[in-house]
């Protein structure tokens, strides 16, 4: 991850939506953390290897009203499940440590513990 990037965290709703929109994922913005200027991490990896299915959200933009795909260069937004991501984000702490790592970590946590694992993670370039 050579440029700025937020980790946004949420649930995608699945065949989720109204006319045209019916057959999408769309994801629905719970946190954001800033991640800054992570560099390589197995965060990035892992969003670089998701197969899952692309999402839509409007959270990113802040209008409500433009759905977005992709970030601002052009990588399609796939989610990482959440234990995934918290998996990588420990791995790339022990590794080198990077602060934002530790606060998206203690967030990550404290939403595992108050909603499962039902939740993923979604890496937006800006």
């Amino acid at each position: 991850m050579g440029y700025e990037v937020q980790m946004l965290v949420g649930k995608v709703h699945r065949g989720f939506g109204v006319g045209d929109d019916i057959d999408r994922d769309w994801f629905q913005l719970y946190a954001t953390v800033d991640l800054c200027k992570p560099g390589e991490s197995a965060l990035d990896d892992l969003s670089n290897a998701s197969k899952e299915k692309e999402i839509y959200t409007y959270a990113v933009m802040g209008d409500g009203d433009t759905s977005v795909i992709d970030d601002r260069y052009g990588k399609t937004l796939r989610p990482i499940p959440i234990q995934d991501a918290l998996e990588a984000l420990h791995s790339d702490q022990r590794r080198d440590y990077y602060r934002r790592f530790g606060w998206a970590i203690a967030l990550l946590e404290s939403m595992v513990q108050e909603e499962g694992g039902n939740l993923s993670v979604v890496l937006w370039g800006y």
